[in-house]
């Protein structure tokens, strides 16, 4: 029976189609797929941009159209990237690098219309679907890019004044996100942030499908009503505006978000990914207000605000602390670094028997006893050194303590003292655990 079996799926397989794709068989393989993993033009999306483009010509940087943007293939190697602008009548390298990054420029004339191909080519000669990069663009020398300029400074000072009613005058009915959402999360934005410092640069204004690209690079900085720590970021974003009788009215905004951070996985639509984005401030699901690396805080912002399990990120480790006025040995320890070393400005100094506090670093005795116990530590109770006799730990008498710290970027660390020795003549050697958490969370 088996054997007959057999022999009807050969006859089967033996009647398939030689030519096509019928490739199902061979498990495990497809065919090799060239794409991008991200196309930007002029610092707009490439996907967001609809098939016909204007761009102002005052928003060039340089007087130039840029393409940016990093090329992929599932099996094999980049080989060159190519851009037309006449309609693929001709050709130009692209200046490529070894991990498939790529950028391409040109000068436009005004009222001049250039139409688009991107081409990336693997080593085995294949390339992408060309026809799916095509883009129409046209360089307009009207001034729309003070309008843009007019409604994010407008939008910029509301938010800074924390006045919601005057903020979401500037947003569209038809935002996205639903406008009542942003409204309760710029709310929530002014219950969790003081002191909040926004700064912009708009770098292109590009017109499409009716509606006004604005990219811009923002610095930004605030303090967590929670901790009471001061934490700034910086990166590239986007606005999508819509443009009515009333201006300029935000459409759309993307992560990293500067507005509505306290639901950003519902505010934002899409990330701007440059390749080059700095770590940005999240707002946790619990309320917490933190920096993570951008790719962390994307994934942190996709899961509601839930940070991933922490527990792979802890760096832990042990150390000795020596003082000798004599030698010059390690006297001193970075939580950042994770060295021990002779600095007077590290994270903690000793001197005979005592740690020093660095300035502005948060410190708080747990009462625990071993490192390895604690799992997670409130973020409230730390006091702040402010480099006096009191701001030190008495070690030879905290053998077996273990002291949480609030680092000055906002990072949190433990240290067990684990023994003290005093050799006489101010002369002492002690031993310590750490952890140090590098994601922002008080979790450990």
């Amino acid at each position: 029976m088996n054997a007959v079996r057999f022999f009807v799926i050969l006859t089967m397989l033996a009647l398939l189609p030689a030519t096509g794709h019928a490739k199902w068989w061979i498990f495990g393989q497809a065919e090799n797929e060239i794409s991008t993993r991200y196309l930007y033009l002029n610092g707009v999306s490439y996907d967001e941009l609809g098939d016909k483009v204007t761009i102002y010509r005052e928003t060039l940087d340089n007087g130039q159209v840029v393409l940016r943007g990093k090329a992929a293939t599932s099996s094999s190697a980049v080989g060159s990237v190519q851009v037309s602008t006449t309609n693929r009548e001709s050709w130009d390298k692209a200046r490529k690098t070894s991990d498939g990054s790529f950028e391409y420029g040109f000068r436009p004339e005004t009222g001049k219309k250039y139409v688009i191909y991107v081409k990336i080519i693997d080593t085995t000669g294949k390339t992408n679907d060309v026809d799916a990069t095509r883009k129409e663009i046209t360089i307009s020398d009207q001034n729309i890019s003070t309008l843009i300029r007019q409604a994010m400074d407008e939008l910029m000072a509301a938010y800074m004044a924390e006045d919601p009613a005057r903020f979401m005058a500037l947003v569209s009915e038809d935002f996205v996100a639903d406008p009542a959402v942003l409204d309760r999360a710029i709310r929530r934005d002014f219950t969790a942030f003081d002191n909040i410092d926004l700064r912009y640069t708009l770098n292109n204004v590009t017109a499409a499908s009716g509606k006004i690209y604005a990219g811009f690079t923002f610095s930004r900085k605030l303090t967590s009503t929670r901790s009471g720590q001061t934490l700034s970021d910086k990166g590239s974003s986007e606005f999508i505006f819509s443009l009515g009788e009333k201006g300029p009215l935000v459409f759309s905004m993307k992560n990293p978000l500067i507005f509505g951070l306290s639901d950003a996985s519902n505010v934002a639509t899409g990330t701007v990914n440059t390749g080059t984005n700095e770590p940005v401030i999240v707002v946790t699901s619990d309320g917490d207000v933190i920096t993570q690396p951008f790719t962390e805080a994307i994934t942190t912002i996709d899961n509601g605000g839930v940070v991933q399990a922490s527990a792979d990120t802890v760096e832990s480790g042990s150390f000795v602390l020596n003082f000798d006025r004599e030698s010059g040995s390690a006297f001193s320890f970075s939580f950042v670094d994770q060295e021990a070393r002779a600095l007077r400005s590290d994270d903690i100094v000793l001197e005979i028997n005592q740690l020093w506090i660095k300035s502005g670093v948060g410190y708080k005795k747990l009462d625990v006893t071993g490192i390895n116990t604690i799992s997670s530590i409130t973020t409230d109770g730390f006091k702040v050194s402010a480099r006096t006799w009191e701001d030190t730990i008495r070690v030879d008498m905290e053998v077996g303590s273990v002291y949480a710290f609030r680092l000055l970027d906002g990072k949190y660390a433990l240290l067990e003292i684990v023994s003290y020795q005093d050799f006489g003549d101010a002369i002492t050697r002690s031993n310590y655990r750490y952890k140090y958490q590098p994601n922002g969370l008080p979790n450990f």
